[in-house]
This record gives structure tokens, sequence and C-alpha cells, in this order.
């Protein structure tokens, strides 16, 4: 297997795992709420793990799509907000239909949030630094 492949694979089971992870979280088994409890301890709200949630798995979509599909980079960047966007909003709206979590618009909001710093900072990346690259002469002796 190349490089570039396996690179592709551990994204995608990255991201099934963290997709995994938000809807096992919807089990009272798995103790999230405990893990909630401490987090909102630490930092006085759960709303940074959902900004945090929400910037990685843009950056992770990003980097698998980037890697699989033969797109312009700003294509790619809009696919993977809208796939972000999508798992995001149904992980928030599943927890409706479940009696152990409490759908909140704020915690879509911060994961909203942490969507648009991975979009703003991809663009930032592409503006500075990958468009900078590409059109820097080339000096042939």
């Amino acid at each position: 297997m190349r490089k570039s492949y396996l690179q592709i694979l551990l994204d995608i089971v990255f991201i099934i795992v963290f997709c995994g992870l938000v809807f096992l979280s919807l089990s009272r088994s798995f103790g999230v709420s405990e893990f909630a409890r401490y987090f909102e301890l630490l930092f006085g709200s759960d709303k940074a793990l959902h900004f945090f949630a929400g910037t990685v798995i843009t950056f992770t979509i990003f980097r698998a799509l980037s890697r699989l599909l033969a797109a312009k980079y700003i294509n790619t960047l809009f696919f993977s907000l809208a796939l972000s966007t999508l798992i995001l909003t149904i992980d928030e709206f599943s927890q409706i239909a479940n009696a152990y979590r409490n759908f909140d618009i704020y915690d879509l909001i911060a994961g909203l949030s942490g969507l648009t710093l991975a979009a703003i900072l991809l663009i930032i990346i592409y503006k500075f630094f990958i468009l900078k690259v590409s059109s820097t002469p080339k000096i042939s002796i």
C-alpha cells in the first residue's frame, strides 16, 4: 500500500471512530455525562468541547477529501464544510430522541463556530502558503 493510500485510510478511520464516539455518546452506559461534568468543572462549559470537535472534524474531513478527490482546493473545502455541518447537525438533533442527553442549540452553535474557525484557517493557509508556493517563479540556469 502506498503512503498516500495509507494516509487516506487513516484519515477515514479517524473520521469513522470520531463519528462512532459521537453517536456512542448517546448511550447512557458510555459515561459521557461524567466526562462532561469533569470537562465543565475544568473549562466552565462543554461548549469548548463542541468548538474543538467542530474544528477537528472539519480539518480531518478536509485532509481526507483533499487526498481522495482530484478537485480544486476551494471545492474540497466547501464539500468538507458541508459534510462537517451535516455530522454536527445530526449529532445535536439526534439528542432530541434520546432520554439521556439534552438538545442544546448553543452546542450546535459552538460546533459550527469551530467549523468556521477551521474554514478560516484553511483559507488563510491557501491564500498565504499554497498560492505563494505555486506562483513562485522558477529560475532556470
